[in-house]
């Protein structure tokens, strides 16, 4: 599993400057990760 850290939100990312890091401590968010999976899948209208 890898897991980045994104240094801006993604819709501001192109504007400007913003790092996108890779976490290599990952143990602690296997949880949220899990529970996020477990959601319906967004529906866009």
């Amino acid at each position: 599993m890898r897991v980045y850290h994104c240094g801006a939100s993604s819709k501001d990312a192109g504007k400007k400057i913003t790092t996108i890091t890779e976490l290599k401590e990952t143990e602690i968010y296997k949880d949220t990760i899990r529970l996020l999976l477990t959601n319906s899948p967004l529906v866009l209208n």
